[in-house]
C-alpha cells in the first residue's frame, strides 16, 4: 500500500485535504469519489513498488474493457453530427450550472441510454483525471471532434469560458446542419429533374433514334449528322464501356487522393474558396467562424494577438488560417487590426470599417460580435439566394436537353416522310 496526500473540493465548494491509504493512483481516486471529493491534486507520498495494477472492481467500472481499449487504439469511436451537438450542449450546460470538467463528465457518464456519447465522456474522463488537457483528450478518444472543435475547446480552456465556447459550437453545428439541409433540400427537385432527363435521353438513344435510323435507311434516306453522331456515341459505349469505366476509376481514384495528400491541402482548400457559387459561401462561413470565435475570447480578455492565434488553430481551412498566419505576424509587430485586415482580400471591406470602429471606441469585442451576426444573417441570404438560383438553372438544362432529343426526333420523322413521298 502507498500513501498519498491530496487537495480537493468537497461536494459544498469547500477546499479539503489530507492523505489516505491507496495500492495504486487509481484507488486514490476512487476513494476520494466515493467520500464525494473531486481532487485537485493528487500526490504520493510512499509507495510499494511491488504493489500489482489494480484491477478495477466490477461494481466501479464505468468503462467496459472494449471502450478502454479504445482509448490505447484512438479512431474507433465516431460520433455524428447530431451526437456532437448533443455533447457540446449538455457537457456546456453542466459547466455553466457551476460544475468542474471532471465532475461533468462523471454525470454524463451516468447516462441510461447506453451509445457512443456515454463511452465518450467515460473515456475522456479518464483522460482528464489522468493529467491531459481536454482539448488534446478530445482528439485522443474520437477522430469525430476535427481540429475546428478541439481547437475551440483549446481556446475556451485558454480564456476560462469553456462553456461559452461549447454552446457557441453546438450552435454553429446546427447551423452548418441547417445550411446543408436547406442546400440537400433545394437539390431534391433538380435531381430528379436529372435523373428524369437522364433516363428520357438513354431511352431516345438506346431505343427511339435507332429504330428511326433502321426505318430511314430502308427507305433510302439520309440520316441527319446529328443522329449519325448518336449512334457513334452509343456504338462507343457498348464496345468500349469497360475501358470508360476503367478510365473513369483511375481518374476518380488519382483525384481523390490528390484532394487528400497534405501537401495539396493549401491549393485545395484555397480552391475551395474560390469555386463558383458554393466558394462564397465556404468563405462566408470560414469569416463568421472567425469572428465568433475571436470575439468570445476577447470579450473575455484574451489580449489581440493571443485570441488570434487561438482562432488560427481553431480554423479547419488551410487557406484561412494561412491568411490568419500573416495577419498574426502584422499585429504581432505592431501594426493595427483593421490595417492588417486591409491587407488581404480575403476580408470584406464592411469587415475592416466595423474593426476599425471598434478599435477607435475601445469596444473592439463588441465590434466583432455585430459583425459575427451581420455576416452570419448575409451567409442564410447567400444560402437561400443559391438554392433558388440552382432549381431553375437545372430545369432550362434538362428542357433543353428534352427539347434536343424532341427536335431529333421531329427531324428525322420529316426526313422519312420525305423519303417515302419521292419514292412514290
Amino acid at each position: 500500500m502507498g500513501t498519498f496526500s491530496y487537495n480537493a473540493i468537497a461536494a459544498g465548494g469547500a477546499t479539503e485535504s489530507g492523505t489516505l491509504e491507496a495500492a495504486d493512483r487509481n484507488e486514490a481516486i476512487d476513494k476520494l469519489d466515493r467520500q464525494g471529493l473531486h481532487p485537485l491534486e493528487l500526490k504520493a507520498v510512499s509507495e510499494d513498488k511491488r504493489v500489482k495494477p489494480r484491477v478495477p472492481k466490477p461494481e466501479n467500472k464505468s468503462v467496459s474493457e472494449e471502450v478502454t481499449r479504445q482509448i490505447r487504439e484512438p479512431g474507433e469511436i465516431r460520433l455524428g453530427r447530431s451526437q456532437l451537438v448533443l455533447f457540446a450542449e449538455e457537457l456546456s450546460d453542466l459547466l455553466e450550472a457551476g460544475l468542474a470538467l471532471e465532475p461533468a463528465l462523471a454525470v454524463m457518464e451516468q447516462r441510461e441510454e447506453r451509445t457512443s456519447l456515454k463511452d465518450v465522456s467515460a473515456l475522456l474522463r479518464q483522460e482528464v483525471r489522468d493529467g491531459n488537457s481536454f482539448s488534446s483528450a478530445l482528439g485522443k478518444v474520437s477522430p469525430s471532434f476535427g481540429d475546428l472543435y478541439r481547437g475551440l475547446v483549446a481556446a475556451g480552456e485558454a480564456s476560462g469560458s469553456l462553456g461559452v465556447i461549447l454552446r457557441r459550437q453546438a450552435g454553429y453545428l446546427r447551423k452548418m446542419q441547417s445550411l446543408q439541409n436547406q442546400v440537400v433540400t433545394a437539390l431534391i427537385y433538380p435531381s430528379f429533374l436529372i435523373c428524369a432527363g437522364l433516363g428520357v435521353g438513354l431511352f431516345f438513344v438506346l431505343y427511339l433514334i435507332p429504330k428511326l435510323t433502321v426505318m430511314i435507311e430502308s427507305t433510302g434516306g439520309e440520316t441527319p449528322a446529328i443522329v449519325n453522331a448518336i449512334i457513334h456515341i452509343k456504338a462507343l459505349l457498348i464496345n468500349y464501356w469497360w475501358l470508360i469505366l476503367v478510365v473513369g476509376g483511375l481518374l476518380l481514384t488519382t483525384g481523390v487522393r490528390f484532394i487528400k495528400a497534405p501537401k495539396n491541402r493549401m491549393l485545395v482548400d484555397g480552391w475551395k474558396l474560390n469555386m463558383p457559387l458554393t466558394g462564397k459561401i465556404i468563405s462566408a462561413s470560414q469569416q463568421v467562424q472567425f469572428l465568433e470565435t475571436l470575439s468570445n475570447l476577447v470579450g473575455n480578455g484574451l489580449p489581440l494577438h493571443k485570441a488570434l492565434d487561438l482562432t488560427k488553430n481553431a480554423t479547419s481551412n488551410a487557406y484561412a488560417a494561412r491568411v490568419l498566419e500573416d495577419m498574426i505576424e502584422n499585429v504581432g509587430g505592431g501594426m493595427a487590426f483593421s490595417r492588417a485586415l486591409k491587407r488581404d482580400a480575403f476580408w470584406p471591406p464592411l469587415l475592416i470599417d466595423m474593426v476599425r470602429v471598434g478599435e477607435e471606441t475601445g469596444q473592439l469585442a463588441d465590434a466583432l460580435d455585430r459583425a459575427a451576426k451581420r455576416f452570419d444573417r448575409e451567409l442564410s441570404e447567400k444560402v437561400e439566394r443559391i438554392s433558388a438560383f440552382i432549381q431553375p438553372v437545372v430545369i432550362l438544362i434538362m428542357a433543353a436537353v428534352v427539347g434536343l432529343m424532341a427536335y431529333v426526333m421531329i427531324t428525322m420523322i420529316y426526313d422519312t416522310m420525305g423519303a417515302l413521298r419521292t419514292r412514290g
